[in-house]
């Protein structure tokens, strides 16, 4: 008997008439980019050997069948880049399936409210993509439940209010993207003691997901990357493009197995924390369009590789790094940042008019490091006497001998 029907990437049209009464064999049903049209008909339900189910990329509309929660199998479903309605009657639905692992529902439900109750399943789920779908409401306490997510995406939609402390106990969470919303507040530091980012299970690279369609959009008109397993999603945190204040924590250089950590456009102030510099697997780091204030730690020039780095449009002075992958940053990565001086910019000069050398300044930064508090300080305040000395005692010695 048929065990898989794959249609995809047609040009098929009208309703879905295919008769799935007899497909009680069927394991996987692909009828995902053509131009279907009307409502997702009930005897999709009756394949209830169905583990994998692919819709997206049609005209489909109406709600979600609730005779979806006999599809006690279906471990795979994308109905993404259609036009469904009703997200909390799919989501009451759809958590009891109960093997469900990757649910991807981009783009529909526009501009209905995401529920923040009712929702007690998705023990098994992984993977949850309600992407652009201009959603109402705040990001749900009931996440908390699903201990087993790995990968959560609600980007681009209109969720306000704080992030909440859910993800706490999310240990196999690595991919986070909730960027372009309207959150406020501080960063939670829950989400700086994600224990997968501190040190990544494995296991999590051995979970089957063969072939599956995810999509990532960035904006309405431009498609992302498209990846085929979860695992495949680089470890990342995406807070951009919100309303969040409060500093930067140090906590984030607990992260060693991050590679993307974007904060960029929001109100975040305070300092860059030079413990960032420990994150070893970061490729990108975007700190744009905040209020930032002080300096570039010169100890994030040991990141070897960071590829795209952003600090443009803050408040930051000093002398911007120089060396290692900070040679590869064009100088829009600094922009918008008056006091900043280097090869980018103004050179960096003394009161004297002397040239700042960036050795001088690192190398109090780098032997500090790691030093006792006494050491450190002494380190530090060693090359300040000797400035003293020089300038002020020596310059008082000059004046008397004339």
């Amino acid at each position: 008997m048929l065990q898989t029907l794959t249609l995809r990437n047609n040009s098929f049209t009208g309703n879905i008439t295919i008769d799935f009464t007899s497909m009680v064999r069927l394991s996987s049903l692909d009828l995902g980019s053509n131009r279907f049209t009307g409502p997702i008909p009930d005897g999709v339900s009756s394949c209830v050997g169905l583990e994998r189910l692919n819709l997206a990329r049609n005209g489909l509309v109406g709600e979600i069948p609730q005779s979806f929660k006999s599809l006690r199998s279906l471990s795979y479903l994308s109905l993404s880049n259609n036009s469904f309605s009703n997200i909390s009657s799919a989501l009451r639905t759809l958590q009891q399936c109960q093997s469900l692992s990757s649910v991807v529902l981009t783009m529909n439900f526009f501009g209905e409210t995401l529920p923040i109750d009712g929702i007690e399943g998705f023990k098994n789920l992984s993977a949850l993509i309600i992407a652009n779908c201009g959603l109402l409401g705040s990001i749900p306490s009931w996440l908390r439940g699903c201990r087993k997510m790995q990968l959560l995406d609600l980007s681009w939609n209109r969720l306000e209010g704080s992030i909440p402390s859910v993800f706490e106990d999310l240990d196999e969470l690595f991919y986070l993207d909730l960027s372009n919303n309207s959150l406020v507040g501080d960063i939670p530091k829950s989400i700086t003691q994600l224990k997968s980012l501190m040190s990544r299970n494995a296991s999590l690279q051995q979970s089957p997901n063969p072939n599956f369609p995810f999509f990532v959009y960035r904006n309405e008109t431009v498609r992302g990357m498209q990846y085929k397993k979860v695992q495949s999603f680089p470890p990342s945190i995406d807070l951009s493009n919100n309303r969040l204040s409060g500093p930067v924590w140090p906590e984030f250089g607990k992260l060693g197995n991050l590679i993307v950590l974007d904060l960029s456009t929001n109100n975040l102030s305070g300092g860059i924390p030079r413990e960032l510099s420990k994150m070893r697997s970061l490729e990108k780091l975007d700190l744009s369009n905040n209020d930032l204030t002080g300096a570039i730690p010169p100890s994030l020039v040991s990141l070897n590789f960071l590829s795209s780095f952003s600090v443009s449009h803050n408040n930051l002075c000093g002398l911007i790094p120089t060396g290692g992958q900070f040679s590869t940053f064009t100088c829009s990565s600094f922009s918008g940042n008056e006091c900043l001086c280097g090869e980018c910019f103004s050179p960096c000069v003394t009161s004297k008019g002397n040239n700042v050398s960036s050795s001088w300044s690192e190398g109090i930064e780098i032997a500090s490091m790691g030093l006792p508090f006494g050491t450190g300080m002494l380190v530090g305040f060693l090359p300040t006497v000797t400035f003293y000395m020089y300038y002020v005692i020596g310059k008082g010695r000059n004046k008397r001998e004339t």
